[in-house]
């Protein structure tokens, strides 16, 4: 009986927790085998718990340093002025900082424990369906959501962007992000500058004209009888007429655009005229610099279209005025247009100082201007080839370029002989 009182003995040792506990029974006997086998399995058990006990410190350590970078991360998207929320790929909010409460209100409460319906039943809930039905389109195809929203009562501004978060390389959709923004006093206050320059940009049109009308009876009428110095000095108010006149007209329409869209009228008008008058306008500049037009032959084309004509005569204008300006002295300037289908194709190109690789993407931006562009025409705004854009695709048309640094640029422009504009 003593060894198996010995067995037992270390069996309660061992259950009892004492993994360093050995039997140690000498004899060869079953009893002998049983002992060995307790105790290997001891030592296998007291290692593998050494193992776990280091797991599990490892782990708490981790689990310290993530609730502390989960700390870090909430403090910083609580710093931030927007609301921040993401769900998972069930659709439940898994993260959200406490700005939210400033475009939720009572529903903030409510957002923590909403699945993918009843979160967008409090977002139809504070934006209205009709703001609402697009976002919801989007989400529902895993697109990028950008969107303004106007809410009336209260009235508040509100940008909304959203986009699908995915796991790696996969490419799999883990979740979505949300980001709300209260733009209600910026764009108050682009409205109060854009009346501003509206105000006046009308005020200075006046006496443009006039100006311009004056220095035109000079320049035709009075040619004759002016000496050499006199006709120079008209050319150069006359010039300088033109380019304040484009200054005003590019502020007017830049305050008259709203979300990238400019309101139109509709004209029917021949656009070869619009081109063969701007070229006159700018004859003493091309003199002056000594640049060779190569245009086609405008007298019979008749290109009639149906557009806004102050509009497209502004888009021309820009490009061709840039084409002037950025051309140096015995530069070449090559004007050609054409009819192809239901569109007119005009294209502008010059062999300039071109556009840099690196600038090609900011082209059409706002008040963007190259370093070459600024030392060049040291006058211009930065707003021209962006209106340029807007107007030609708000008009149902496309403008687009391809530029070589020092070499030139060639832009084109595509405008359908007939569109009905949704901003008429």
């Amino acid at each position: 009986s003593q060894p198996i009182k010995k067995l037992l003995y270390g069996v309660s040792r061992i259950e009892s927790g004492d993994l360093n506990f050995k039997i140690n029974m000498k004899q060869k006997d079953e009893f002998g085998f049983l002992a060995q086998n307790f105790d290997e399995m001891t030592g296998h058990l007291g290692r593998k718990t050494k193992d776990l006990q280091n797991a599990i410190t490892d782990l708490k350590a981790k689990s310290n340093s993530l609730m502390q970078e989960k700390s870090r991360l909430q403090s910083i998207l609580d710093a931030t002025g927007d609301g921040i929320l993401m769900q998972g790929s069930d659709g439940k909010v898994t993260v959200m900082n406490k700005n939210i409460v400033n475009f939720f209100g009572e529903q903030t409460s409510k957002i923590a424990a909403s699945n993918d319906d009843s979160f967008q039943s409090i977002l139809v809930q504070q934006f209205g369906v009709e703001n609402t039905h697009e976002i919801f389109a989007r989400a529902a195809e895993n697109k990028t959501i950008n969107q303004i929203i106007t809410i009336e009562n209260p009235y508040k501004i509100i940008f909304v962007l959203s986009l699908p978060i995915k796991a790696g390389d996969s490419g799999l959709q883990i979740g979505r992000a949300w980001f709300f923004r209260d733009m209600t006093k910026e764009k108050d206050l682009e409205k109060t500058r854009d009346k501003f320059i509206s105000v006046a940009s009308h005020k200075l049109r006046t006496p443009l004209t006039n100006i311009r009308w004056g220095a035109e009876f000079l320049k035709e009428e009075e040619s004759q009888n002016l000496d050499e110095k006199k006709k120079k000095f008209i050319d150069i108010i006359y010039d300088n007429t033109l380019r304040l006149t484009s200054l005003v007209n590019i502020l007017l329409n830049a305050s008259s655009i709203i979300n990238d869209k400019v309101l139109l009228k509709k004209d029917k008008f021949l656009i070869d005229q619009i081109i063969k008058d701007i070229i006159q306008r700018y004859g003493s500049s091309i003199e002056s610099k000594k640049i060779e037009l190569k245009a086609p032959d405008l007298t019979n084309c008749n290109l009639e279209v149906e557009l806004d004509k102050s509009k497209i005569d502004q888009v021309l204008q820009a490009v061709f005025e840039n084409a002037v300006n950025y051309s140096n002295k015995e530069g070449i300037i090559m004007v050609d247009i054409k009819k192809e289908g239901e569109f007119i194709e005009v294209q502008i190109a010059d062999n300039g100082i071109g556009i840099s690789e690196r600038d090609k993407s900011k082209i059409f931006t706002k008040f963007f201007r190259s370093e070459k562009a600024q030392l060049m025409d040291t006058e211009g705004s930065g707003l021209s080839l962006y209106l340029c854009k807007v107007i030609v695709e708000s008009s149902g048309g496309k403008i687009w370029f391809e530029s070589t640094e020092d070499k030139g640029s060639t832009f084109n422009i595509q405008l359908p002989l007939n569109h009905e504009s949704e901003f008429q």
